[in-house]
C-alpha cells in the first residue's frame, strides 16, 4: 500500500515551469543585451576618446616641430660666427636678420643684443638701441639657449608683441668662449591657433571641441578665455603623467571628456612646460555610445518577450502528462489503491517516471528515517571539521602576516644600507667609494668603446672661515646648498660626488673639452650665486674649479691628479674660476 505525506498547497508545475522559462529567458536576453551594449558602447566611447587624444597629440607635436625649427634657427645663427668679430664689434648683419624674418610668417622680430643688453642690430631699425638687459630671456640667454612665453603689454618683460609671443634666445660667444652677446627672436602665436583648428577636424561635432594650451599652473594661455582655469584633478593627472582620456568637472560646471598632451616630448629643446588640452562636452562626445546601448537593449527586450511566448506554449505541452500523473497520485492518496499511473508516449522520461514512481515512493518512505539520522550525524561532523579548519586558517593567517612584516622590514633595511653605502648622508652626493667605482666603470667603457670623459673637481673657497665664524651647522648648510645647486644642472648620466670636506667632483661621460668648459663655468656661476641665511646675515661663497679630459692610457687616479693640480692653480690665481688641466 502506497502512502503519501501531505504537504501544503504548491503552485502547479505548468505555472512554475512557464514562470522559470520566462524568467531565465528575459534575464538572459536583457543581460546579454546589456553586456553587448556596454561592450559596443565602450568601444564607440573608446574610439571617441582616441580621436580626442589624437587631436591633443597632433597639436602638441605640431607645436614641438615648429618650436624646434625656430630653436635651431636661433642656435645656429648664434653659433654661426656672423656676430663674432676680433674687435668686439661684429659686422652689420641686418640683411641676414631681415631675410630670416621674411622667410617665416611666424617671426615678429629678430635681433642681436650686445653683452650690456642693448639691441645693436635688428630686422627693424626701430628696435635698435632698446635696452632689454632687465628681461629674463636676455639674462638667461647669455649662458645657454632659452625659450620663454610672454603676454606682452605693460606688465612683464618686454617682448615687442602686444598680444603675447614666444621669445627664443641663444648666447653668442667669442674666441675664448666667453659670452659676447645674445641672438633673440619673438615668435607670434597665430600658427598655434591654426594648428588647433586643423587638429580638431577629424572629430565629429568638432565645433564643440575646445583645443587650447595651459601652463604648469593650470592657467589658459592660448586658444581659451584667460579666466578659464583647469580643474585641480586635471592638473594632478598631468603631473602624474597619466595619458588616459578622463571626464573632469570644469569650473563652468560642465562635465567634459578631456585629453591632454605635454609639449617637448617629440623634440629635444628647452621645454616651455606647456600642456595641450582637448575637451568636448561628455554628453556630446559619448552620445553615439549611449544611443547604441539603448538600441541594443531595446532589441534584447523584444527578443526576450518573443522567447517568453514560445516558452509558455512549450511549458504547457511538457506539463500535461505530469498533471495526469499528479491526478492519479491524488486518487491513490484518497484511498483508491488499484490505480495505475498513466503512461505517455510523448516523452520517454514520463514513461520511466510513471513506471518507477510506485516503487520509488515506497523505498523513500522506508529509508526516510535512516536518512534523517545520517543527516544529523553528518551535520555534527561537518561542524567539528569546520571549527578545526577555521582555527588552522587563523593560525596560518597570523603566520603569513608576520612573515610579510619581516619581509618588508628586511627590504627597508637593505635599501637603507645601500643608500648609506653609496651616498653622502649630508649632501646626497655620491661618496668617495661609490664615485670611484662609477668613475672606473665609465673609464673602462670609454677605453673599450671610444668616446670622451671629463672630470671636474671643485673646492669651496675659504670654507674654514665659514665654519670658524658661523659654526659647523652653517657649514653643513653651505655644503648641502652647494650640492642642491649643482645637481639640477647636471644630466642624468653625470655624477656628482663629495670626496671629503668641502671638496666635490663631477664626472661628465661623453663630454668633450668645449662642452666641459661650458658646464664647469655654469656650475661656478651657480655656486657663486647661491646664498645661505644665518643669524649673522646672508652668507655668500665661491668655489675654484679644475677640469681634466681623459687621455688614452690614463687611469682615474691620473685624471684626478691633473684635475686636482688645475684646481690648486685656480686657488693660486685668485679663486672663483675654472682652470683647465695641463
Amino acid at each position: 500500500m502506497l502512502r503519501f505525506r501531505r504537504r501544503g498547497h504548491a503552485p502547479s508545475l505548468r505555472r512554475r515551469l512557464s514562470a522559470m522559462t520566462a524568467l531565465v529567458t528575459i534575464v538572459a536576453a536583457i543581460g546579454l543585451s546589456i553586456a553587448i551594449g556596454r561592450l559596443a558602447g565602450s568601444q564607440v566611447e573608446a574610439l571617441s576618446n582616441q580621436l580626442l587624444a589624437a587631436s591633443a597629440r597632433r597639436l602638441a607635436s605640431g607645436i614641438d616641430i615648429v618650436l624646434y625649427e625656430r630653436y635651431r634657427d636661433i642656435v645656429n645663427t648664434a653659433e654661426s660666427g656672423l656676430f663674432r668679430a676680433a674687435d668686439g664689434r661684429p659686422a652689420s648683419q641686418r640683411p641676414f636678420l631681415r631675410h630670416m624674418v621674411a622667410g617665416s610668417d611666424q617671426y615678429a622680430w629678430m635681433a642681436y643684443i650686445d653683452r650690456d643688453g642693448i639691441i645693436r642690430q635688428a630686422d627693424r631699425t626701430s628696435l635698435e638701441g632698446r635696452d632689454v638687459a632687465s628681461t629674463l630671456w636676455f639674462r638667461a640667454g647669455r649662458y645657454a639657449p632659452w625659450i620663454t612665453y610672454g603676454t606682452g603689454g605693460e606688465t612683464g618683460d618686454w617682448i615687442g608683441v602686444d598680444d603675447g609671443a614666444i621669445v627664443l634666445a641663444a648666447p653668442v660667444r667669442g674666441a675664448q668662449e666667453q659670452p659676447t652677446g645674445v641672438v633673440a627672436a619673438a615668435v607670434r602665436l597665430d600658427w598655434v591657433r591654426r594648428l588647433a583648428r586643423d587638429a580638431a577636424k577629424p572629430i565629429a561635432a568638432r565645433e564643440t571641441v575646445d583645443l587650447f594650451v595651459i601652463g604648469n599652473d593650470g592657467e589658459a594661455l592660448i586658444g581659451a578665455p584667460a579666466e578659464l582655469n583647469a580643474p585641480a584633478s586635471l592638473m594632478k593627472a598631468i603631473r602624474e603623467h597619466t595619458g588616459a582620456v578622463e571626464t573632469f568637472q570644469w569650473r563652468d560646471d560642465t562635465t567634459f571628456a578631456t585629453a591632454f598632451r605635454r609639449t617637448g616630448r617629440t623634440r629635444r629643446y628647452p621645454r616651455l612646460d606647456w600642456t595641450v588640452v582637448a575637451r568636448q562636452p561628455a554628453h556630446i562626445a559619448h552620445a553615439s555610445a549611449e544611443e547604441l546601448r539603448l538600441a541594443i537593449l531595446g532589441w534584447g527586450a523584444l527578443v526576450g518577450a518573443l522567447t517568453f511566448v514560445l516558452g509558455w506554449f512549450h511549458a504547457d505541452r511538457i506539463a500535461r502528462p505530469l498533471q495526469a500523473i499528479t491526478a492519479a497520485a491524488r486518487r491513490i492518496r484518497n484511498g483508491e489503491h488499484d490505480i495505475d499511473l498513466p503512461h505517455s508516449d510523448r516523452y520517454a522520461e514520463v514513461q520511466s517516471l510513471s513506471s518507477s514512481l510506485s516503487g520509488l515512493v515506497g523505498d523513500l518512505l522506508t529509508h526516510e528515517h535512516q536518512l534523517e539520522e545520517l543527516n544529523l550525524n553528518l551535520e555534527h561532523r561537518v561542524t567539528e571539521r569546520t571549527r578545526a579548519l577555521e582555527q588552522a586558517n587563523d593560525r596560518l593567517a597570523r603566520e603569513i602576516r608576520q612573515r610579510r612584516l619581516i619581509a618588508r622590514e628586511r627590504k627597508r633595511l637593505i635599501e637603507r644600507l645601500e643608500q648609506l653605502a653609496h651616498f653622502d648622508y649630508l649632501t646626497g652626493a655620491a661618496n668617495r667609494h661609490f664615485f670611484t667605482e662609477r668613475g672606473e666603470a665609465e673609464l673602462r667603457r670609454v677605453a673599450d668603446n671610444g668616446g670622451t670623459l671629463t672630470l671636474v673637481l671643485f673646492d669651496l673657497d675659504h670654507f674654514k672661515r665659514v665654519n670658524d665664524e658661523h659654526g659647523h651647522a652653517i657649514g653643513d648648510a653651505v655644503l648641502k646648498a652647494t650640492a642642491d645647486t649643482v645637481a639640477p644642472l647636471l644630466r642624468t648620466t653625470d655624477l656628482l660626488g663629495r670626496l671629503g670636506g668641502e671638496e666635490f667632483a663631477v664626472l661628465l661621460p661623453d663630454t668633450g673639452e668645449a662642452d666641459a668648459a661650458r658646464v664647469a663655468e655654469r656650475l661656478r656661476a651657480a655656486v657663486s650665486a647661491t646664498r645661505v641665511t644665518s643669524r649673522g646675515g646672508v652668507i655668500r661663497w665661491t668655489a675654484s674649479f679644475g677640469r681634466a679630459e681623459w687621455r688614452a692610457g690614463e687611469t682615474l687616479a691620473d685624471i684626478q691628479q691633473r684635475a686636482d693640480a688645475a684646481l690648486y692653480a685656480a686657488k693660486r690665481q685668485g679663486r672663483n674660476r675654472v682652470i683647465k688641466a695641463a
